[in-house]
């Protein structure tokens, strides 16, 4: 969506819980305009050396960076019986974000972007602008937001 964005290299060669080899963190964003959730999910995958990715996601990892309320907050999406490769990449991502904050800066801008695009594009997102207060949602179910979440990691 954005091609002239900058990419982040991390080093990861002092970790032994990841196989050698490339990795990548994905991100994904809200785009409705109208949420302000400060947040983002990454998903950690393996990579060839063009970019492609390789098996299966190795972890999804949810970071809020201004919840109001509540403190900064990193954790897996799925916390159902963690594996090694997965505790490894949320240490890799709780160290980035502890220890680089410029990168988190990075992040916060990429999240701006999809806002703002949207915001200019509404016609490019499917807008939800109220829940039927009948219509009671599922902690489980997807947000009414848009956002591709589940409710209970978004807008509940």
């Amino acid at each position: 969506m954005f091609p002239n964005t900058s990419l982040w290299n991390i080093d990861i060669s002092n970790n032994k819980s990841l196989p050698e080899g490339l990795y990548a963190f994905l991100e994904f964003y809200c785009g409705n305009p109208e949420c302000d959730c400060n947040a983002g999910s990454y998903h950690m995958v393996e990579i060839n050396p063009q970019g492609q990715i390789l098996g299966n996601i190795i972890a999804e990892i949810h970071y809020e960076w201004e919840i109001p309320g509540s403190a900064q907050r990193i954790y897996l999406e799925d916390e159902a019986l963690p594996s090694r490769l997965t505790k490894a990449a949320l240490d890799i991502f709780q160290n980035i974000v502890n220890s680089e904050p410029e990168q988190v800066e990075v992040l916060k801008t990429h999240y701006t972007m999809i806002k703002d695009y949207f915001k200019q594009n509404p016609d490019k997102f499917e807008f939800v602008s109220e829940v039927n207060a009948n219509n009671k949602i599922g902690r489980n179910e997807p947000c009414p937001c848009g956002s591709g979440k589940k409710f209970k990691k978004c807008c509940l």
